[in-house]
C-alpha cells in the first residue's frame, strides 16, 4: 500500500479495533450501507427543492445530506455536522461511526477517483459542513453566536489545527465559504483541501500534497454569545454549545479502489 510519513503510527494509534474484514471478498473492508447521518434538525436544514431526494445542502445541488457526523445540542436548538466525500461524485465514502473516520483517495479530482469531471488542481476529496443555529421563539439568532472551522495540517500521528474561519454566525454565513437557507438560520458549505486558503495554512517545510496519503482532522465548533463587556477574542468568555470532529483517512488511490470499495 502506498503510505506517507507517519501513516502507520497514526493508523495503529487510532484504528486497532476499527475494521471488520470480509473473508469472502479478498479482505476488502465492508462498513455496510452508508450511514444515514441525519437528525431532525439536519433534515430541516436541507434544500428540498433540489433535484435530489430527499434534498441537498444549500451549497450546491450535488451535495447530499447523508453520511454526516453530527453534534446536536437539543436544549440550545443547535446542530452542526461534518463529513468527507469524493469531490463531485455523489458517492458516499466508507465511514466508521465508531471513530468518526472517513476513507478517501489521494490524488486529484478525476474519473479514476470516481469524480464526474476532472480538475487536476483540486484534491480528490472534499469536506462538507452544516450549521443549524440557535434561534429564539421568533426565529432570530442571538447576537454574538460564533462558528469556528479548523483544519489539521499534520498528516502524522500529531494534530496541528489551523483556523479556516472564526466568525459570528452572520459573518460566516456571508463570508463566501457557505450558502444559507432562505430564513438565514442555517448555512452549509463544501470545501477542498487544495483550495488556496486551506493549502496555505500548511507550513512551508511540509506543504499540502494531494498525492500524499495521511490523516487529517477537521473540527467545527459552535460557540455561545459573549457578554457585551467581554473581549470577543477571549475564548475564556465563550461557551462551547456544540463541537464535532472527524478524521479523514487519505489513502493511495489504487489501494482505495482495491481494498476499500466493496
Amino acid at each position: 500500500m502506498d503510505i506517507g510519513s507517519g501513516y502507520w503510527k497514526k493508523w495503529l494509534s487510532k484504528s486497532l479495533d476499527w475494521w471488520d474484514y470480509d473473508d469472502d471478498d479478498d479482505d476488502k473492508v465492508d462498513f455496510g450501507p452508508p450511514a444515514d447521518g441525519r437528525t431532525t434538525l439536519l433534515e430541516d436544514s436541507v434544500n428540498t427543492d433540489s433535484s435530489l431526494d430527499p434534498g441537498a445542502l444549500w451549497a450546491g445541488s450535488g451535495n447530499t445530506p447523508f453520511n454526516f457526523t453530527i453534534s446536536e445540542n437539543e436544549s440550545e436548538g443547535v446542530e452542526i455536522a461534518l463529513k468527507a466525500k469524493v469531490r463531485q461524485s455523489g458517492i458516499e465514502v466508507p465511514y466508521d461511526p465508531e471513530t468518526d473516520t472517513y476513507i478517501v483517495p489521494s490524488g486529484p479530482q478525476d474519473a479514476a477517483n470516481l469524480s464526474s469531471s476532472t480538475n487536476l488542481y483540486r484534491s480528490a476529496w472534499n469536506f462538507d459542513f452544516s450549521v443549524n443555529g440557535d434561534t429564539d421563539d421568533d426565529g432570530v439568532l442571538p447576537d454574538g453566536s460564533r462558528v469556528r472551522l479548523e483544519f489539521d495540517v499534520d498528516k502524522s500521528v500529531d494534530v496541528d489545527y489551523r483556523t479556516i474561519a472564526d466568525l459570528s454566525f452572520d459573518d460566516f454565513r456571508t463570508s463566501g465559504l457557505a450558502a444559507s437557507s432562505p430564513d438565514e438560520t442555517v448555512f452549509d458549505g463544501s470545501q477542498n483541501p487544495s483550495f488556496g486558503f486551506i493549502a496555505g495554512l500548511f507550513p512551508e517545510h511540509d506543504p499540502y500534497d494531494r498525492d500524499d496519503p495521511g490523516f487529517y482532522n477537521i473540527r467545527l465548533t459552535y460557540l455561545s454569545a459573549e457578554d457585551d463587556d467581554d473581549d470577543e477574542d477571549d475564548d475564556d468568555d465563550l461557551d462551547v454549545v456544540a463541537s464535532v470532529e472527524i478524521t479523514v483517512n487519505v489513502i493511495g488511490a489504487e489501494a482505495y479502489q482495491d481494498d476499500w470499495l466493496v
